[in-house]
């Protein structure tokens, strides 16, 4: 991980851009290049685990997260309910993963209703994106008690003034804000930063990738 504050990136890279009256709009900019790195890559230094159970008759499980802590589940495996020796589900498997609901797939979800639907040992999962708790879904409704094991990337918080963002590089970030600083300013060197900074982030997220 890096080892920078966010005031001492922001300022590092107003610095180089030249202009340090841009300090409020760089954490922003900071805040929006780490929420999309965050998001759009499968960082192991943002993977968690958690168990969560699942009521006979159930058809949801909350992950009991805290806002703004937001959830990307990568898989949910479920266990065997207590004393089904001898059933077909006896060890932990994974469930099949049918994306994240949103909107009008999770209302037309066909278990939502308590009273209908069809009881099994759950084989697929979704996951319901507008919830802050973390709401997994699964087909078919539970026949019994299970417990499942998701395994989920965080999203953080963006960083306070004195904390070290959640990045494997301070370097790259301090591009990050000197690209946007220099894309404001209008100055000739922003298109050689951006892509500078393509390259430098294309590479940690190799070396992260493979380590």
């Amino acid at each position: 991980m890096g080892v920078r504050t966010r005031d001492s990136i922001v300022s590092a890279a107003l610095e180089l851009a030249g202009d340090t009256s841009l300090t409020t709009s760089a954490n922003g900019w900071l805040n929006d290049f780490l929420r999309d790195e965050h998001r759009g890559w499968d960082w192991d230094f943002l993977r968690r685990w958690t168990t969560i159970s699942l009521a006979s008759g159930g058809v949801s499980a909350s992950m009991a997260l805290t806002h703004p802590t937001k959830a990307r589940p990568k898989d949910v495996y479920v266990h065997a309910p207590a004393g089904a020796v001898g059933a077909s589900l006896t060890t932990r498997r994974i469930l099949t993963k049918r994306g994240f609901m949103s909107g009008l797939e999770a209302d037309q979800h066909p278990l939502l209703s308590p009273t209908s639907g069809e009881s099994g040992a759950p084989e697929s999962w979704m996951f319901d994106a507008r919830d802050s708790a973390g709401l997994i879904y699964v087909w078919p409704r539970a026949d019994a008690a299970y417990s499942l094991d998701v395994e989920w990337y965080e999203t953080p918080a963006d960083p306070g003034a004195s904390e070290v963002p959640i990045y494997p590089s301070d370097e790259v970030m301090i591009q990050a804000v000197l690209a946007k600083a220099l894309f404001h300013m209008k100055d000739e060197r922003a298109s050689e930063a951006a892509g500078m900074l393509q390259a430098m982030a294309a590479k940690v997220r190799g070396r992260e990738r493979d380590s």
